[in-house]
């Protein structure tokens, strides 16, 4: 499914529900493109699209974390993120897998966020 999320006065990622808990102290923040769970439908490419308005101070980064076709989890490194339209795409593959999208700060301020996901969610907080 692919959703776009438009906010009149932005809000941050902390403050939106389409957000998890991240992992740790690091990652803080996390978006779930797809599950393994997901079946056929998480072959496919996953991407987020986000328009920052704010960042906080010493900036803030994401990575990309997947499974591999033995089912392994790859972490990406660590991609700064910038003011203005930030877009990450993961190519398909032919195996089912989970791709997450972390992120180090719940302070980054955005009003655009799009994406192709498994599900689409009510808008509640953002």
């Amino acid at each position: 499914m692919f959703f776009i999320r438009r906010t009149s006065s932005g809000s941050s990622i902390a403050d939106c529900d389409d957000f998890s808990a991240g992992p740790n102290a690091t990652w803080t923040h996390v978006l779930t493109a797809a599950l393994t769970s997901d079946g056929a439908s998480s072959q496919g490419a996953q991407s987020f699209t986000m328009n920052i308005t704010s960042l906080p101070e010493g900036g803030a980064t994401y990575r990309v974390v997947k499974t591999v076709a033995n089912g392994n989890f790859n972490n990406g490194p660590a991609t700064a993120l910038t003011l203005g339209e930030n877009t990450k795409t993961v190519a398909g593959v032919s195996f089912d897998r989970t791709v997450k999208f972390q992120f180090s700060s719940g302070d980054v301020e955005f009003d655009v966020l799009t994406s192709e996901w498994r599900r689409c969610r009510l808008f509640r907080n953002c």
